[in-house]
């Protein structure tokens, strides 16, 4: 006998149960499937691949979503009337999704910017004078209300400023201002 809250067996029969399942999985079965099959609780069954099948518990699982798409592929190839066609069709759609969300390393594009040649992106002061001129023409340009305003709903004026007066007085304060700024950094 195993020293585990889980429910006592017999070694042999929890192996055999375990292996059984990881087997089921791998074909394609839900935990709730291999559960009815073996009799054994659900918790249980999953309990035990977790603690039985450790790290390669993951690629299991992976490999049993795989199976469950290809197996609604066959259905819906295998469909003959509108109901069944729109059945499995439905099915398909659901593994393919149930696949993309837990398995994102297989189909999720992934957007990394980089400065040149690959390095960090470095802000320097002349970039951040650019973007803070961007951001004035743009509200200079705006609807006269306050960008907070619009989210709440409410029209107020929008606060006036001149743009030249401010960047000249940001100027004078030498080229090191905007590395005394402490900007929050990205997680």
């Amino acid at each position: 006998m195993t020293d585990s809250p889980l429910p006592a067996l017999a070694d042999t029969t929890r192996d055999a149960t375990i292996a059984k399942a990881v087997e089921l999985m791998v074909a394609g079965k839900t935990i709730r499937d291999i559960a009815a099959e073996t009799n054994i609780p659900r918790t249980t069954i999953h309990g035990w691949l977790l603690a039985e099948v450790g790290p390669d518990y993951r690629s299991i699982q992976e490999q049993g979503l795989i199976a469950r798409v290809l197996l609604a592929d066959e259905e819906l190839d295998a469909a003959r009337d509108h109901v069944a066609i729109s059945r499995a069709r439905e099915r398909c759609k659901f593994y393919r999704w149930d696949l993309e969300r837990r398995v994102k390393r297989l189909f999720s594009p992934s957007a990394e910017l980089s400065g040149p040649g690959g390095g960090p992106i470095v802000l320097d002061d002349r970039m951040l004078m650019q973007r803070f001129r961007f951001v004035t023409a743009m509200v200079q340009r705006g609807t006269g209300t306050a960008p907070g305003a619009l989210i709440e709903g409410e029209a107020t004026a929008a606060p006036s400023f001149d743009a030249e007066s401010t960047l000249s007085a940001l100027a004078g304060k030498g080229e090191d201002f905007f590395s005394s700024i402490d900007f929050p950094s990205s997680p």
